[in-house]
């Protein structure tokens, strides 16, 4: 692995997004729930926002092309798919944030593990404050924050790293997150 965590801006254009997002917006959003002793809860202490899974071949088709190159120029894991993209909205009326948390499961019947996560910035850095995207111990320098904050930008880091979005102050803040999956890590 030669990096903990890997970004791209303007890796998805804007007629893209703004399909992604008239399509979120449009569907009908659930609050979001998070996985919790092998049971789907809500915990809105933990995680505030709307979201809803987007099974669009030509949206996964495109993540899933940004996703392998990132795996192959730095992180080399065998990965055979992506999961269904999640569209998500987190508001500062509701304060809108998820807490630290890692999104792949050690303890699992499953004959895969997630081992990529994904995030596409869908708004504008400007439409919203707060709603920091951090990956624990990044290292992120302030430029690269400001780069990853913008519209179209990808970020892609292994799916164990702990990872969270601060609560949304102003605004809304909009994304969509995928998952690659392969074979259990040994």
């Amino acid at each position: 692995m030669n990096f903990e965590w890997v970004y791209y801006t303007k890796a998805v254009d804007n007629n893209l997004i703004d399909t992604i997002v008239e399509n979120g917006l449009g569907a009908d959003l659930a609050e979001a729930k998070i996985f919790q002793q092998d049971e789907v809860v809500v915990k809105p202490e933990y995680r505030r926002s709307q979201m809803t899974f987007m099974d669009d071949s030509y949206v996964t088709t495109k993540l899933y092309s940004i996703v392998n190159i990132a795996n192959d120029e730095n992180f080399g894991f065998d990965i055979s798919s992506l999961q269904t993209p999640q569209f998500a909205k987190y508001d500062a009326i509701d304060k809108g944030h998820y807490s630290w948390h890692i999104d792949t499961s050690w303890v699992t019947n499953a004959f895969f593990h997630r081992k990529l996560t994904m995030v596409v910035q869908l708004s504008d850095p400007s439409e919203y404050e707060g709603g920091d995207f951090e990956i624990h111990t990044s290292g992120a320098t302030e430029e690269q924050l400001i780069e990853m904050k913008q519209k179209g930008s990808v970020i892609v880091f292994p799916s164990f790293l702990e990872h969270r979005v601060t609560p949304v102050t102003k605004g809304r803040r909009m994304s969509m997150t995928s998952w690659a999956i392969g074979p259990k890590f040994r």
